[in-house]
């Protein structure tokens, strides 16, 4: 049940991550040119990775325990390691990045 669970956890991911690979405008003139719901969405990519690495450690936790305490644990261990994840995106794919955080990109991932 666990692998099953982790492989439909990886297949969405990848599925998701290719498709935006594979559709995103290579030049800013394009995301420019484009419709401003596109431009919305474009803008949103980073936020709906980190909600699918966020939907991991929910996930991961209700399948692998049984209890209430065991669930909390593990998934304060794992959530901790999503947010890890999710700064790094943060820092590296948002507005944020270029407006406010240059400074930090030097910072050891």
């Amino acid at each position: 049940m666990v692998f099953l669970w982790h492989l439909i956890y990886t297949v969405v991911f990848a599925v998701y991550f290719f498709s935006v690979t594979i559709s995103y405008p290579e030049t800013k003139e394009d995301i420019r040119e484009a419709s401003s719901f596109k431009q919305f969405y474009l803008r949103l990519i980073p936020f709906i990775f980190m909600g699918l690495i966020y939907l991991f450690p929910l996930i991961d936790s209700s399948i692998q325990t049984d209890s209430l305490e065991g669930f909390i644990n593990r998934f304060s261990l794992e959530f901790i390691t999503a947010t890890f994840a999710n700064v790094i995106i943060f820092l590296n794919c948002t507005d944020f990045a270029t407006k406010k955080a240059e400074k930090l990109k030097w910072f050891p991932y």
